[in-house]
């Protein structure tokens, strides 16, 4: 190695070119602990091999085949057959590929000539999901070429999946299980995001544990404090309800609206209430507000639906709420949203499983109210009052937790990868 020459850290995003993707602030966060010691090389996938440098990062562009025919079906996709068509397409890619529609690209990667250019002196590869092709490219690049590896598993694979797939057909389990296997027995380093996942992921892999590494998500770097005065000058309740409470997200088999608003419509007495709900709603979505504000207008509240928005205005829509509503329906994931939350230092409901991770880590922390929606008890309701109580009041205790600063993630992660 030259003197004075970085070592590289290849990662492995094909989304990095998606604003929206909620992998682009996990890669951001490597590149701010990286990038002051390392040269940071991204492979993403596109319609053609090429290589860009911008801002101290080297982007490479490994050829997608199914990106090209998905983006070209997406253009011409106007008359009625063609719209039909892209539909039939992608059920082929959700159904058949062996993993997902990044399958092809990543088996790519190794052979790519701008790729192999890069090689030299590279500290280790990082893979991050969705979608899991990620792990795989960077399993086969890391074998091929005896580059350490580092698996980014926050979002699990088998276990909890995000396509459900996984679950419902065996064949398929057991041909990504394959692939999750080949991928954590070469790993170096194993990310997880709560304890519970890496209780599952060594229980069914023997002798990784020294391997695997607790990381959770963390507070978005920005000043909270910057957001506030501008509120300040507003009248934040012109409307004249009682209280404003938001959730931002979307809902899914899982997360169903109903356990998000049954609790709390059943828990207001004489207070009146808005709701504002945040995220990328369907149709049968925006029908089923209609029949829950039905239910609400009796007691004269309101539910809105606001947009997605960027983060930035995001938190300031926060901030213009009494109470905010965080929706869980897994065991071991725990939502970035959730650390986007605390900083506001308003009072949350978090509607989770019972001993679930996101009812471990938020049980601590003073103003965050639990309700369990299997089988809620007198209790979990006695918590939804009392944050209703704690949203109109202002009367609460607050905490911070430092566990998921940048400045304690940063270290647990260059412990573990780095050193």
């Amino acid at each position: 190695m030259q003197k004075n020459q970085k070592e590289k850290i290849i990662i492995l995003a094909p989304f990095w070119s998606n604003n929206k993707h909620v992998g682009v602030y996990r890669v951001d966060r490597f590149k701010r602990w990286l990038d002051d010691k390392y040269e940071i090389v991204i492979i993403n996938s596109g319609t053609e091999n090429s290589i860009v440098k911008r801002n101290n990062i080297t982007e490479i562009f490994v050829k997608d085949p199914i990106l090209i025919i998905s983006n070209m079906l997406l253009k011409i996709g106007k008359t009625k057959f063609l719209k039909i068509f892209y539909i039939f397409w992608n059920t082929l890619l959700y159904y058949f590929l062996p993993s997902d529609q990044y399958y092809f690209w990543a088996k790519k990667i190794s052979d790519d000539k701008n790729v192999k250019k890069v090689l030299k002196n590279v500290r280790f590869v990082l893979s991050t999901s969705p979608p899991n092709s990620s792990h795989i490219g960077g399993y086969l690049l890391s074998k091929k070429y005896e580059i350490p590896f580092v698996a980014d598993f926050r979002d699990g694979w088998l276990d909890e999946p995000l396509r459900p797939i996984i679950e419902k057909w065996k064949w398929r389990r057991r041909i990504e299980g394959e692939w999750e296997k080949k991928v954590v027995l070469q790993a170096t380093n194993i990310f997880v995001t709560s304890e519970l996942w890496k209780e599952k992921i060594d229980e069914r892999y023997k002798n990784i544990s020294n391997k695997t590494t607790v990381l959770t998500n963390g507070y978005p770097q920005i000043e909270i404090e910057d957001y506030f005065p501008k509120i300040n000058e507003n009248n934040v309740n012109q409307a004249g309800y009682d209280l404003k409470l938001i959730y931002t997200g979307n809902f899914t088999v899982f997360r169903k609206m109903e356990l998000l608003l049954q609790p709390i419509i059943k828990s207001l007495k004489n207070k009146t209430i808005e709701i504002s709900l945040l995220g990328d709603y369907r149709q049968k979505d925006l029908i089923e507000v209609n029949q829950w504000q039905k239910k609400i207008e009796i007691q004269k509240s309101n539910i809105k639906v606001l947009n997605r928005m960027p983060r930035d205005l995001m938190i300031k829509e926060l901030l213009l709420n009494d109470g905010l509503l965080l929706l869980s329906a897994s065991t071991c994931a725990i939502p970035s949203k959730l650390f986007e939350y605390i900083i506001t230092k308003k009072p949350i409901l978090a509607i989770t499983k019972r001993d679930s991770a996101v009812w471990r880590l938020c049980k601590s922390i003073p103003q965050i109210f639990l309700f369990s929606y299997i089988t809620p008890t007198e209790t979990d309701y006695e918590n939804v009052k009392l944050f209703l109580e704690a949203c109109y009041t202002s009367n609460y205790d607050i905490e911070i937790p430092h566990d998921f600063t940048e400045k304690n993630l940063k270290q647990i992660f260059i412990d573990a990868a780095v050193n």
